[in-house]
């Protein structure tokens, strides 16, 4: 937003009168982008955007919210582990650890009602119905992104509570949209914090931003 914000200020009045009705055109729609980011868009600004091919093909649409997705499932890494009792070391008890994983998945929508990008994070994990045990893997990752959207850093990436009743995943993205001849127009940094338990349950909360 600051990016563009900045080159628009820098525009000479000259060049914006020079071409006439295209520069002011190119202006409003350049001021309708930065309300948009800001996220202080009015319905007017919407309406131009759509009436420009170029732009509403490639930027997300901001009245529209998608539901998430939630995919979960069993994984085949199951197994059992030999426990040994300190109170009685010649007794050994097999605790059956099973593994599963989650999924999260949220997209978001361009001005022509196309996906510019889904984006995912999933986590797999162990356990033994005392504790979790271990995270077998957490990751993130995009599906269906359009070429202009480019994947930054990693803003979050962090976890807790492995070994204890429940484990968490907390992670958010970088996404940036940069179109030739206006720059980068959009940051987005979808974002969901995945808690799994003992028992194989799980719970989410997320969003886009």
């Amino acid at each position: 937003m600051f990016v563009l914000a900045a080159a628009l200020a820098m525009i000479p009045m000259a060049a914006q009168a020079d071409d006439g009705g295209s520069r002011s055109e190119d202006t409003a729609i350049e001021r309708a982008l930065v309300r948009i980011e800001s996220g202080s868009w009015k319905q007017a600004d919407l309406d131009l955007i759509r009436s420009n091919p170029e732009l509403a093909a490639v930027l997300v649409d901001p009245s529209v919210v998608e539901d998430p997705i939630i995919e979960s499932g069993d994984l085949d890494e199951t197994a059992t582990f030999a426990t040994f009792s300190l109170a009685e070391p010649s007794v050994v008890a097999a605790v059956a650890t099973s593994c599963k994983w989650v999924g999260v998945a949220y997209k978001q929508t361009t001005f022509l009602g196309d996906t510019a990008y889904w984006w995912h994070h999933r986590v797999e994990w162990c356990y033994d119905g005392s504790k979790v045990t271990t995270w077998v893997t957490r990751y993130d990752y995009t599906t269906n992104k359009l070429s202009t959207y480019y994947i930054r850093d990693l803003v979050v990436n962090q976890q807790g509570g492995v070994g204890t009743s429940s484990a968490w995943s907390h992670m958010s993205r970088a996404i940036e949209n940069c179109v030739a001849k206006y720059g980068c127009i959009g940051e987005y940094t979808p974002w969901s914090k995945i808690t799994v338990s003992k028992t194989g349950g799980y719970s989410y909360v997320g969003g886009l931003s």
